[in-house]
Parts: C-alpha cells; sequence; structure tokens
C-alpha cells in the first residue's frame, strides 16, 4: 500500500520535522559549545589544539579572558597581542595561534601571587584564530578567542637582524620600565633574533623561559615562549594594583634560551625609573 501526500501535507510534514528539531537542539548541543557563526574559521582547529594543550580537562568559552588583537596584521612579522583577564585565582594560562605552522606561542604559569595580563608580538604565517586559555584554582579552563587576519609569511620571512654584524654582542641585553600609577606595568625588551627554524639555513634559536624571582629569590612566575615570539621581543607584565607587592626592589628577571645561554636582570636596574 503506497501514501501519497499533496503538496500542502508534505509542507506541513517539514514544517513539523523542522520544529521538532529546533526543540531538541538544545539537548544535543549542551554538551559543546557553539561555534562562532560569525567567523566559521574561529572553531576549524579547536578539538585538535585542545587535545593537544589541555585534552580532556574541563573547560568553557568566557568573555573573562580577552585577546585584544590588530583586525589586520600589516606586519607579519610583528603582531601586537594583549590577554587581558578576570580570573580571580587563575594560574595558568597558555596562549596560540591557530593556523600557525608553530601553533604555541606562549605560556604563564604561577608560582606564587598572581597571573598578570600578558602582552607581546609574534608572527603569523597566515591569518588565524588566536585562543588564550586560563585555567583557574579548581582546574577549569576559561577560553577566551580572536582572529587576526593577515597576509602572512612572517614564520618564514628572513629577518633583518640576520644581516646584522652585531646582533651577537647585543644578545641578551635587557631594557625595560616599570610604572606603577594604575598597576605594576613591567614592560621589557631582549636583544634576541628568535629564529623560528623555518627559514633555510638558519637553526631555531629563541628566547624560551623568563622567571621572575622576590628578593628571597622565590620565583613568582615563569613565562615559557616559542620560536614564533617576534625578534628582539617586548614584553608587559600587568599585575593588578590590590594583587601586587608594594614595591618590587630586589626582584629580578631571569631569561633563558634553547641554546643554554642565561641573562640576568634586576626589575630597578632596568632602563628607566619607577614612574609614580
Amino acid at each position: 500500500m503506497s501514501i501519497c501526500f499533496t503538496a500542502k501535507a508534505r509542507n506541513l510534514l517539514l514544517m513539523a520535522c523542522l520544529s521538532f528539531f529546533a526543540v531538541c537542539k538544545p539537548s544535543f548541543a549542551a554538551a559543546q559549545p557553539a561555534v562562532d557563526e560569525a567567523n566559521p574559521l574561529m572553531d576549524v582547529m579547536w578539538d585538535y589544539m585542545r587535545e593537544q594543550f589541555i585534552r580532556d580537562e574541563p573547560w568553557q568559552y568566557s568573555a573573562r579572558v580577552q585577546i585584544i588583537l590588530p583586525e589586520f596584521a600589516e606586519d607579519s612579522t610583528q603582531v601586537p597581542v594583549m590577554v587581558r583577564h578576570q580570573i580571580a585565582d587563575a594560574r595558568r594560562l597558555i596562549l596560540f595561534a591557530d593556523l600557525n605552522p608553530i601553533q604555541h606561542i606562549a605560556t604563564y604559569e604561577v608560582d606564587a601571587g598572581s597571573l598578570p595580563d600578558i602582552g607581546l608580538q609574534f608572527r603569523v604565517q597566515q591569518a588565524t584564530p588566536v585562543h588564550a586559555l586560563v585555567q583557574d584554582a579548581s582546574g577549569l579552563w576559561h577560553v577566551g578567542r580572536n582572529y587576526v587576519d593577515a597576509s602572512g609569511g612572517g614564520c618564514t620571512a628572513p629577518k633583518k637582524e640576520a644581516a646584522s654584524d652585531d646582533w651577537a654582542s647585543n644578545l641578551g641585553q635587557i631594557e625595560g620600565r616599570l610604572f606603577t600609577r594604575n598597576s605594576h606595568r613591567l614592560k621589557v625588551q631582549v636583544s634576541h633574533p628568535m629564529d623560528t627554524g623555518l627559514v633555510e639555513g638558519v637553526p631555531a634559536f629563541w628566547l624560551n623561559e623568563i622567571t621572575l624571582t622576590d628578593q628571597s629569590a622565590t620565583a613568582l612566575g615563569r613565562l615559557n615562549l616559542s620560536a614564533p615570539v617576534s625578534a628582539n621581543p617586548r614584553l608587559t607584565f600587568s599585575f593588578a594594583k590590590e594583587s601586587a607587592p608594594e614595591s618590587l626592589e630586589g626582584y629580578q628577571l631571569h631569561l633563558r634560551d634553547n641554546d643554554g645561554n642565561d641573562f640576568t636582570s634586576p626589575v630597578y636596574q632596568l632602563n628607566g625609573k619607577e614612574v609614580m
């Protein structure tokens, strides 16, 4: 026996089916946050990147983690990024660019004290989503995301520093300034080529660890960098006023690169003086 439907009956049946799935959709989607509808590329690599960095640990998208980026990278070798967060008990931060050949940019781990806002410049090989993951004391990851458009090539472009004859004599030179008006904001620039290893004939050579210690030599936090960070990295550490010490006198910056070179600078001997 066959059943025939008029055109009107078929349309009513189709509308009923669509209504059913619209009502049921939240129960299917509840297990995973929705993809950003405004930019389908935002989450194209998310499952893979999540597996690489946090595996099966709990996470959620959060407006309390913000990534400040230019809409378009005018210079693909120097893309400024600032990660700000409002997670009171934050213990760790991971920053990565999904579509870069080397995705990881930086990780900051709190040893004592609080997690600062972090600013730096990095290279992009093409337009890419950028994710920042902040973990709180309970182990939950709060995920922020943004997108930067770019003409690309930043990770494989030869650097003008490579043609300089005096880069080795300036290696590890540290300059910076401490601001304390509204927060403890430490801005540092380190002379280092930060070679990605993706340029033919140039081995990977980058600054990979920065540790801030207090006057008793206790490590407050460690910033681990990867090769996509721009040459002569400019770094910003911004600690909230209420969670920062009254003075940074006696504090030290300890830096190390992947070739075993160590550099150290007292915070108060950095170029420039404290601004009250």
